[in-house]
């Protein structure tokens, strides 16, 4: 038998070791001799060839085959992948051999960074550094790959950088991707190093030929990564976007990618030019640091004065002017200290001023901001009356035209170079398309450089960059014939299964994907979008491999996954549990691994339910290093089905750790199930921490874990706390360790980055605003308790005025009458004599019909079920309404309002001029967002307008046609049931923007319950 049969399935471990020991040994002869029949997609079976038991005879073979690359190839891998931590030393004397084969050296690299000690880890870095050779691109960035966030590591960089060999530019960069993966997950305050280097490097001769900038031609590779840096601080508005080096790169970039034609900002959900001007302050900057790099460039050639700001040349750059920028302008004037500089911004405000179409406000702000200046006010006047222009300026705007001919040239050459690129592609598909189909390769695997061009062609034709899952391959038909568009799409189908991705468990590249993988999922995207219930055509190998095509989405999971899930619930979560539990096993402490647990957190809550009992044994075993991935475990238990009891048995079984942070996340997820017992804890657990400080930081992270912070998409903590007495508890205990005395005050403006401090302050005024919102006698007392022991006097009197406003709310009461209680007494309700007690009136009678259609028995749902017209849903209802009056109110439906709107019911009675509008919904028809919209739009904004109303109904129908509604504001899939509950709590959240409407109650009716 073929040696290499035991490495294609089965469980080798099984076999004796000398029996393996033997196969072993002849694979490595038969390499030798034949060369590798192995390709990289055998990781599964060399992970089982490679036990611990093997590794003497490892060791054997690697001093046997030293000089064979391809043995030492195979031995490294089995070092890696088998986890062979006693073969460490084999492995790095690879990993430092600048002699060994790019594959081999990569293997034995990935075995050094997957089992090495730290100090290992550093001295391998250290000697690679100090080779004599040119530093290997795509060694380099093997070591860039796993790097951590850290100075030293930063200085280890760009000193190896100094040493690198020029990029090849027919070949993908690896380096440079590694580097721009590096800034991506790179903390902030690395970044401004980062730029700093980057721009010295920039700077360094010789440089290429570039109109207005001055790059490195050794060096200009480094330019998108820093551009990414700068581009993440101006995201996060920090300070150190403003810097001379970030505006170094800004300044270069723009050009360079006007002339390569970079793909930054296709690649990049964030335009960095439209980011620029939308920030007015570094808008400004950067155009006066233009200013003097264009002045410096003068001064050397001695040409001209520097005093008009169209010579600096800002259409090749990211700055821009609006009208809006006119005062800032004006202020520069004051501000800069040179004459030419106040010249500059004048001849800037003047353009915008007739931009604006010359307003007299801006015409006397530029004539007192030259008032006392004769050479200001002098070109002032110039440019209101323009003088006959001179011989020299004749000749510099001769030049200026120029140069805007020359970049529209330099355009226009990059475009015919493309097309005439595309032409030839173009030409050889159409006489060669069945090659699409199949490419005639022996290994199916193998991509042909057509498909791969064409799958390059559907990305940039795509509208969404976004996912990888581009099924619309109608887009190659416009620009290369439907021939040449059907024979991809059907190569693209017949290849997907023929390929099975490597997953992170097996060895894949944390943050790479091959080109392979990208076909393939265009295939599958292809196929599952065309076939309706696509996935029951499908085996369980065939699912097995589109989850591993799954994990390589951009962002979340293809549109394809959930449906999967679906037909194959315990193989995905089978094989997610997996990646989880390696997710885990394998984490940074200080760094999240983003991979599946944040995907399935962000975009997979239709795997919730089916993950939380498992992942509650996954963290009772062992819980994560990583408090991120903690968070994210937390959230898919709280935000699943599980009961609380669960949850809080989960909390309570667990053994504390002494990290006072860790304990804060676990305390805010049984405060959520638990409050009465929960908080008491809380209290009494920071009240034996050590210091203030460490108190202080623990109750930020609690309130925050527990309310949610300003970058998060909200919490999943429940829900339990939110009554008056605990959220009072809450409110008084974190006023006592997050003091206001020592609150950021943030309101005089500026530049800033949310803080802990600032989610936990917002957190802490949370609790007293969703203390306030709730309704009853029991929040009035308990906010003028908050109030008597606030130690601010300011906020006291805020807290009485609130109890008051409160109060007002609900106290629309009156006393009952006699015949009240009759009436009472026989029907159990009564005539209605204000506003809010017909509201409870028409509730009631809704909840009467509610009861009567899906709990009763004589229940006439499955008459209704069957009716889908509007207009016939509400004669029922009105009538049925109608005839259970009394006479206590009256129903004219669609009355007809001022502004020629029409509520589907509006509630009447007697000697009460305050109706009370319903508005009636069959939810089969609308969609989640419109349903919110209707609720906050037509319902508030319109049927409530009236001052005289301030309550009103959204009833909702449902029929059973409809599965689920999508939330607006996060996607997420609802019942029916939860559609209701998520629309009430819409309103909580947008009640503030009501002021006149005091209540929206939020009804539905599901026919499905007692139809037949």
């Amino acid at each position: 038998m073929a040696p290499e049969i035991f490495f294609e399935g089965g469980d080798p471990s099984q076999l004796p070791l000398i029996t393996r020991n033997q196969i072993l040994s002849r694979v490595c002869d038969q390499i030798l001799n034949q060369g590798s029949q192995h390709s990289s997609s055998d990781s599964n079976a060399i992970q089982r060839f490679a036990t611990p038991d093997l590794s003497d005879e490892i060791r054997r073979l690697f001093h046997l085959y030293r000089s064979t690359d391809e043995v030492i190839w195979l031995l490294m891998r089995m070092v890696w992948q088998g986890e062979l931590s006693i073969l460490l030393p084999e492995a790095i004397q690879v990993a430092e051999s600048p002699t060994a084969e790019r594959y081999t050296r990569t293997a034995a690299l990935r075995a050094v960074f997957s089992l090495g000690s730290d100090i290992e880890k550093n001295n391998l870095k250290d000697r690679y550094l100090n080779e004599s050779t040119e530093l290997k691109r795509d060694i380099l960035a093997e070591f860039v790959h796993p790097l951590s966030n850290s100075d030293i590591n930063i200085k280890w960089l760009f000193a190896c950088f100094t040493k690198a060999e020029a990029p090849n530019e027919n070949n993908v960069d690896q380096l440079k991707r590694e580097t721009t993966s590096l800034i991506r997950r790179c903390n902030l305050n690395l970044l401004a190093p980062f730029i700093e280097k980057a721009a010295l490097l920039l700077n360094q001769a010789p440089f290429s030929e570039l109109e207005d900038s001055e790059i490195s031609i050794k060096y200009a590779w480094i330019l998108s990564p820093a551009a990414f840096a700068v581009e993440r601080l101006v995201l996060d508005k920090n300070q150190d976007a403003l810097n001379s080096s970030s505006l170094s790169i800004l300044s270069k970039y723009s050009p360079y990618e006007r002339r390569y034609h970079l793909d930054f900002d296709r690649d990049n959900k964030n335009n960095l030019k439209q980011l620029v001007q939308e920030s007015p302050e570094l808008n400004l900057t950067l155009f006066w640091f233009l200013v003097e790099n264009k002045r410096q460039e003068l001064g050397k050639s001695k040409k001209e004065a520097l005093d008009q700001w169209r010579q600096v040349g800002t259409c090749n750059s990211f700055v821009g002017f609006v009208i809006n920028d006119f005062d800032s302008v004006i202020e520069s004037m004051t501000t800069r200290p040179l004459i030419d500089d106040k010249l500059i911004a004048l001849s800037l405000a003047f353009e915008l001023y007739v931009q604006t179409g010359r307003h007299p406000k801006q015409l006397k702000m530029l004539k007192k901001s030259v008032c006392g200046t004769p050479v200001l006010a002098e070109k002032l006047s110039n440019l209101m009356r323009p003088p006959k222009q001179t011989e020299e300026q004749r000749k510099r705007n001769k030049k200026y035209r120029q140069q805007e001919v020359y970049w529209k040239k330099q355009n226009e050459n990059r475009l015919l170079t493309e097309a005439a690129r595309n032409t030839e592609w173009h030409e050889y598909l159409t006489a060669n398309f069945e090659t699409l189909r199949d490419n005639g390769f022996e290994d199916p695997r193998t991509l042909s450089k057509a498909q791969a061009y064409l799958y390059d062609q559907l990305h940039q034709l795509s509208e969404d960059n976004s996912s990888r899952s581009e099924s619309n391959w109608q887009y190659l038909t416009s620009k290369f014939g439907e021939s040449v568009a059907l024979a991809f799409r059907d190569g693209a189908v017949s290849y997907w299964r023929n390929n099975s991705p490597l997953l992170r468990s097996e060895g894949a590249p944390t943050n790479s994907t091959p080109y392979t993988t990208r076909f393939g999922l265009i295939g599958l995207a292809i196929e599952a979008n065309e076939i309706p219930l696509w996935p029951s055509i499908l085996t369980e190998k065939d699912a097995e491999i589109a989850f591993r095509y799954g994990m390589y989405e951009l962002n979340g999971f293809p549109f394809w996954f959930e449906q999967l899930f679906s037909f194959f619930p315990e193989l995905i979560c089978k094989l997610s549990l997996e990646e989880i539990n390696y997710e885990l096993a394998n984490e940074n402490v200080e760094t999240e691994s983003h991979y599946l647990l944040s995907r399935i957190v962000w975009s997979g809550k239709w795997i919730w339910n089916s993950l939380a009992s498992k992942l509650c044994s996954v963290i009772q075993s062992s819980e994560p290093r990583n408090l991120q991935s903690l968070d994210n475990i937390l959230n898919i238990i709280q935000g699943s089905s599980i009961s609380n009891e669960a949850i809080t048995k989960l909390v309570t079984t667990r053994s504390p750790t002494s990290d006072h942070i860790r304990e804060a996340y676990w305390f805010a997820a049984w405060t959520g199930v638990n409050p009465s017992e929960a908080i008491s804890e809380f209290e009494d657990y920071l009240k034996v921490l050590s210091d203030d400080a460490t108190k202080t930081t623990c109750a930020m992270v609690y309130v925050a874990q527990l309310l949610g912070t300003r970058l998060s998409r909200g919490t999943y903590v429940r829900d339990d706390f939110k009554t008056p007495e605990y959220l009072k508890h809450l409110y008084l205990l974190m006023h006592q360790h997050i003091k206001e005395s020592e609150d950021i005050d943030r309101a005089s403006g500026g530049v800033y980055s949310p803080e802990l401090r600032d989610d936990a302050q917002d957190g802490r005024d949370k609790l007293i605003r969703l203390l306030c919102n709730i309704s009853g006698k029991e929040t009035f007392e308990t906010l003028l308790t908050i109030s008597d022991q606030h130690p601010n006097g300011n906020v006291r009197s805020w807290l009485k005025r609130e109890a008051k406003t409160r109060a007002e709310q609900d106290v629309d009461l009156i006393p009952w009458i006699a015949n009240d209680i009759y009436h009472f007494q026989n029907e159990q309700e009564r005539t209605p004599r204000n506003h809010n007690e017909l509201f409870e009136l028409a509730v009631m009678r809704i909840r009467d019909l509610k009861h009567d259609l899906e709990d009763g028995d004589s229940s006439i749902a499955s008459i209704l079920k069957p009716i889908k017209l509007e207009t016939e849903i509400r004669q029922f209802i009105g009538n049925w309404c109608r005839d259970r009056s009394r006479g206590r109110y009256s129903i004219p439906q669609e009355e007809e309002l001022a502004d020629a709107k029409r509520p589907d019911f509006r509630w009447h009675s007697s000697g009460i001029d305050c109706p009370v509008p319903m508005e009636l919904k069959l939810a089969d028809k609308w969609s989640g967002p419109d349903l919110f919209e209707r609720l906050e739009v037509q319902l508030c904004g319109q049927y409530l307008r009236d001052t005289r109303s301030s309550r009103g109904i959204f009833l909702l129908v449902y029929h059973g046609t409809r599965q689920y509604w999508e939330r607006p504001d996060t996607d997420e899939k609802l019942n029916f049931d939860i559609l209701i509950h998520n629309l009430q709590n819409h309103w909580a959240d947008i009640s503030h923007q009501f002021p006149n409407i005091n209540e929206i109650r939020v009804i539905g009716i599901d026919l499905t319950k007692r139809a037949i």
